[in-house]
């Protein structure tokens, strides 16, 4: 057995570095709150994503000469130490471990009109022609009397294979999934600085974002996330040595914008925590006391953000958790001033969903023909009917109750005196489906989204002069999907598809699927999005293959059967089943809940013990 020895000091530094910097976001992150630290009020970042180069240019305040040498110092930090508050990620680590990843990173400033000359930390031995290179490719500015500019080359290509699979992994959502909400996260102290998001395209970078003339967090947050102001209402409040600002949505949004600061700094709360604060939202997000936008539901994706401010002074091993109970308690304060009752009982017949007074987003098709199965362990029979007296309000948490996981196949659950199986696959496929067609659908209508992703190989097909005619005129309508190509002569090229079709290379499937989408063009079965209201609607609208690929990708990503669930998974995946738009049919259309209707009466108030 060979004998422990010591790291080489050149491997622990890179395994370090990996750990402090492990993608283009955290680099994102690192620099941009430097530059917020430097005073600055106006940034510019360029990212390109096929080559992990990153490149921020700023008006704060330059690193003077005698600095620059030790910027890239590891545990060399120009951070108060003392001040918890500064927004500081790894201080004195940042640029260190940068350029321990990067091929090569420049840094370029200027203070008080006097250039503090280039530095190529990666000591390339042309260090002039290095800097040219570098500028030109990044199309930098020049600077006035102070600021500066760092530009990093292909970041983790010291690590060829995680270079090449991070590669691949950034997608056109990126900037909506990961860059919006890290621009919040950080620049919700400082609304007022100006920043300009660039993304290489071609030989290029084009502008897709810009903040400016914004005031607060609140007007921050609508600008990300086109959202309109009259949906962040405003919450604020003070309990002694605790000061609370904020917002909630009075709409359903996406779920992962949920945001709690204490001074400023994104709260840690653990998962026991940000249970207790959605079940809040949970608890009085479905039945308003009067009418009008405040009667919407905001628990399927609650969106909030709160900021608590408090003193050094209250600092002590307690004080985050005072914190925590003082936004409980003014969240539950604010969602009853808004007009957010308590459910505390099932709501009157009238205000059920239920599968036959469902709304005109929801499918009547998803009915189950009555028919007569056996009983597997003993051949008694059991009617199997249809699910017109289950209330989706039957599935929501506190409604049901969980029987047990039968043969790691059914879910069985009890609700209203009924016993209920779910097909625990057919569930989650109908979660996952309904989830990535909306994200989906959200992408198609963000106009500062691009779904498309380059292909390995383009696909090339023949087409008539009069489909050639139609691929012209659709060249737009296509590209909002995701779908680019280009014409030469009566030859389609394809070059770019929607990420769940990136591994589609069947030319001739792709052909007639494209040419059926034109036909529905022309019928009037498929129309532009702005034509439609929901996003449930607007599906029907999209390419078939686009579709059918989701619905792949659904059964993929769902359980399987087999797959052994805990109590709380189950209970998620109940009361996410009772969220979706069609919620009793799976992806492929079979069933994924039936009601059991035993010939002798069940009794409901005690645990059952189903074998």
């Amino acid at each position: 057995m060979a004998s422990i020895s010591k790291l080489d000091d050149r491997v622990a530094v890179q395994i370090r570095s990996h750990l402090v910097i492990n993608s283009v976001e955290c680099v994102v992150r690192e620099l941009l709150v430097n530059a917020l630290e430097a005073n600055s009020t106006k940034i510019i970042a360029k990212i390109d994503l096929e080559t992990l180069s990153v490149c921020f240019e700023d008006n704060g305040n330059g690193i003077r000469k005698e600095d620059l040498e030790s910027i890239y110092k590891r545990y060399h930090s120009s951070k108060n130490l003392e001040n918890r508050t500064e927004n500081g990620a790894h201080r004195g680590e940042a640029l260190n471990s940068i350029i321990e990843c990067s091929g090569s990173t420049v840094v370029e400033s200027m203070v008080n009109g006097q250039a503090t000359s280039h530095f190529d930390m990666s000591k390339a031995p042309d260090l002039e022609n290095i800097v040219s290179v570098v500028s030109n490719y990044f199309e930098t500015t020049k600077r006035a009397r102070h600021g500066t500019t760092i530009m990093i080359t292909r970041l983790f290509s010291r690590s060829p294979v995680r270079y090449q699979y991070l590669k691949k992994g950034y997608r056109a959502n990126w900037l909506k999934r990961v860059l919006k909400p890290l621009l919040f996260e950080i620049l919700h102290e400082y609304p007022k600085v100006r920043v300009d998001i660039q993304i290489r395209s071609g030989s290029h970078f084009d502008k897709v974002l810009t903040l400016e003339n914004i005031d607060n967090a609140r007007e921050l947050f609508s600008t990300l996330f086109i959202l309109p102001l009259d949906c962040l209402v405003p919450i604020n409040g003070s309990d002694g040595d605790y000061c609370i600002e904020g917002f909630v949505c009075v709409e359903s949004f996406r779920s992962n914008l949920q945001y709690v600061f204490f001074n400023g700094q994104r709260a840690n709360l653990s998962r026991g925590q940000s249970t207790k604060l959605l079940k809040i939202f949970h608890n009085y997000g479905r039945y308003a006391g009067r009418q009008g936008v405040i009667n919407k539901a905001i628990s399927k994706g609650p969106t909030f953000y709160i900021n608590v401010r408090y003193s050094r002074k209250v600092e002590n091993q307690n004080h985050e958790s005072k914190a925590f109970e003082f936004v409980k308690q003014l969240l539950v304060f604010s969602l009853e001033k808004l007009g957010y009752i308590l459910r505390t009982e099932t709501p009157p017949s009238s205000q059920r969903y239920t599968t036959e007074s469902l709304d005109a987003n929801r499918s009547n098709d998803y009915s189950i023909a009555e028919r007569e199965t056996s009983h597997e362990t003993d051949g008694s029979p059991i009617s199997v009917h249809t699910l017109s007296t289950l209330s989706m309000i039957l599935l929501e948490e506190g409604n049901f109750k969980l029987v047990k996981q039968i043969l790691a196949l059914v879910i069985l659950i009890t609700t209203n005196g009924c016993l209920y199986a779910i097909d625990q696959h057919a569930c989650d496929e109908r979660i996952q489906l309904e989830d990535l067609l909306e994200e989906f659908i959200g992408n198609v209508l963000d106009p500062l989204c691009d779904l498309s992703v380059k292909c390995t190989d383009p696909i090339s097909f023949s087409v008539s002069s009069e489909d050639k005619q139609d691929f012209d005129e659709s060249i737009e309508t296509l590209l909002q999907y995701g779908i680019r190509y280009t014409i030469q002569n009566n030859t389609i090229r394809l070059t770019h598809l929607p990420l769940v079709m990136a591994k589609f290379n069947d030319s001739e499937a792709l052909k007639e699927c494209l040419l059926q989408f034109h036909d529905d063009l022309k019928d009037r079965k498929k129309v532009t999005m702005s034509a439609c209201d929901t996003w449930f609607l607007k599906v029907k609208n999209i390419p078939s293959m686009i579709y059918e690929a989701f619905v792949s990708q659904a059964c993929k990503l769902s359980v399987k059967f087999g797959d052994t669930l805990t109590d709380t998974e189950m209970e998620y995946l109940v009361v996410k089943l009772g969220r979706c738009i069609l919620p009793f049919q799976c992806a492929h259309g079979r069933p994924t809940i039936v009601e059991v209707d035993y010939e002798e009466p069940v009794n409901f108030t005690e645990d059952m013990d189903i074998k």
